[in-house]
């Protein structure tokens, strides 16, 4: 199931999130890339949209995924072991799509993130 989405992969980038955006498309989505695999945590300051996060290790295989609801920033939704990506999509995506712990996140390019 493709998706197209767009890359956070600079501190920029990854802190900004999807805040203050009104819509996404039904397979449309964020991926976080961080620089090195660790217990990630997502939070929804800003954001206007119900969501999933979706994390995923540095082999792209599926940790755990979260739904997530607007609210004021003040709760965080962890990773449930180290991970190098997180994958925010339209709430219920990967329920619909059939995606479970294990499964695994192709690229169509090579991923990498600036440290900076």
């Amino acid at each position: 199931m493709p998706a197209f989405v767009e890359v956070a992969d600079d501190q920029e980038s990854r802190l900004r999130g999807l805040s203050f955006r009104k819509k996404l498309g039904v397979n449309e989505g964020l991926l976080f890339i961080f620089p090195q695999e660790k217990i990630l945590h997502i939070w929804m300051l800003n954001v206007e949209i119900p969501l999933d996060v979706a994390f995923f290790d540095q082999d792209r295989k599926l940790i755990n995924i979260h739904s997530m609801e607007p609210d004021d920033g003040e709760k965080s939704y962890p990773s449930a072991k180290p991970a190098l990506y997180a994958l925010e999509m339209s709430q219920g995506w990967f329920s619909r799509n059939h995606l479970t712990t294990g499964a695994t996140l192709h690229l169509s390019r090579p991923p990498s993130a600036q440290t900076r």
